[in-house]
């Protein structure tokens, strides 16, 4: 027998309950939202003895909310013939492998004054993660959903390319739990996990960067649908101020925080953050062209042309926007790193994220990495042709002509 069929059964055994049993339509979290605490005991009861395959489906999906799993401890196990207390106890088990406190009638815990408003604040939130080599961020936004369980929202936002993906989930609120607690945590997802972030944050981020979508390319439909909902509730304070308000209270010097940023995107922990494809191909023909007259060099004026060269190519990497793209990008990932308890690293980030606005970007250690790192393939050149030329100078081992035989004796 069905759900809806079982149910429909159970309102004409339950009198009581049939007025708001049949409404539902067979709906198991619109049924959790119509029964009060005694409806539910009293209809999943009733569908565990008389019909327990309905009955733990029913008991299965309202483990999928908050409400489902109070009302489902609520039941007296004692109460129920073999068959409804093995499904019982089977879900109670599941409870507890899924990190959930479960208590019974038979063991009951202290009672809770938490309203439902109360549970469902718990689990919204925003939470959000570090920008990724490419130069996005993925950012989750979480809130109860009238119908009944979570409402997932999930964006990848981008300096350059805006909202590049955009998708919205309907899920009951401990497999939303699950979900974040492996999203934050870093031994589960090999990195350093997401944070929570203050949601008028997240929400001014959103409107940000939608902002500064390119007109070129559309909003993933989803997110057009759900975009002023989303933005309600942002920040009024600028990106920069509300980066600038949190990460304080350590003074670091800027030449030695830019350094260490440097390093690190050298050792490819941060960026190197992508401008646009031409402006790549750009430099990497141009810095091509100035190799070919540094490999034909020596000594210190190779070093002089190179370093030159390189600077030249920095400067056309970071023409047009992309010296502020990076700049907000070291701003997001301060925030991150504050959010996370890495001050001094939130520091160093916010220094590096204030250079970007200096003059001369091609003596800037940071952006003279970034290009660095980029150009890999090309610079490589250098170090072959350097390679080449010790070889071809280096002595032959072994002797360099025939031996005198002497005169004998």
């Amino acid at each position: 027998m069905s759900l809806p069929e079982a149910l429909e059964r159970a309102a004409v055994e339950l009198p009581d309950q049939a007025d708001l049993i049949r409404p539902a339509n067979g709906d198991p979290i619109q049924l959790l939202s119509t029964l009060d605490e005694s409806g539910c005991d009293s209809v999943l009861s009733w569908l565990l003895v008389n019909e327990p395959v309905a009955g733990e489906e029913l008991m299965l999906d309202w483990c999928e909310d908050d409400r489902g799993i109070e009302r489902v401890q609520s039941i007296d196990v004692g109460s129920l013939p073999k068959p409804g207390k093995k499904l019982l106890r089977k879900a109670l088990h599941r409870m507890r492998t899924s990190g959930i406190d479960v208590a019974t009638k038979s063991a009951p815990a202290p009672s809770s004054s938490k309203t439902l408003t109360d549970v469902s604040d718990e689990i919204a939130g925003a939470y959000l993660t570090s920008v990724d080599p490419r130069g996005s961020v993925l950012l989750f936004i979480v809130e109860a959903n009238p119908s009944g369980g979570t409402r997932l929202f999930q964006a990848a936002l981008d300096e350059l390319r805006g909202i590049v993906e955009f998708d919205v989930y309907a899920t009951g609120r401990s497999k939303t739990r699950k979900f974040l607690r492996k999203l934050t945590d870093p031994s589960a997802t090999g990195a350093s996990g997401a944070v929570q972030v203050d949601p008028a944050f997240a929400r001014s981020l959103i409107a940000r960067i939608a902002g500064i979508h390119p007109t070129s390319r559309p909003f993933p439909r989803a997110f057009s649908e759900w975009r002023r909902k989303l933005e309600s509730g942002a920040s009024d304070r600028s990106f920069a101020d509300q980066v600038g308000a949190v990460v304080t209270g350590t003074d670091v010097a800027a030449s030695e925080a830019i350094e260490r940023v440097a390093a690190r995107i050298r050792a490819r922990e941060i960026g190197p953050w992508p401008p646009t494809a031409s402006q790549l191909t750009a430099v990497s023909k141009s810095l091509g062209t100035a190799i070919d007259a540094v490999i034909e060099m020596s000594g210190d004026a190779r070093d002089t042309a190179l370093n030159e060269a390189v600077g030249a190519a920095t400067v056309l990497l970071f023409e047009g926007d992309h010296p502020g793209h990076t700049g907000a990008r070291f701003e997001l990932s301060a925030y991150v790193a504050h959010v996370d308890g890495k001050n001094e690293e939130a520091a160093d980030l916010l220094a590096a994220a204030q250079s970007m606005g200096g003059d001369d970007i091609g003596q800037n250690p940071i952006a003279r990495a970034m290009t660095e790192a980029f150009t890999e393939s090309v610079l490589k050149r250098v170090d072959d042709a350097s390679a080449s030329s010790d070889t071809d100078s280096a002595p032959l081992s072994g002797p360099t002509s025939a031996p005198n035989p002497g005169t004998g004796t």
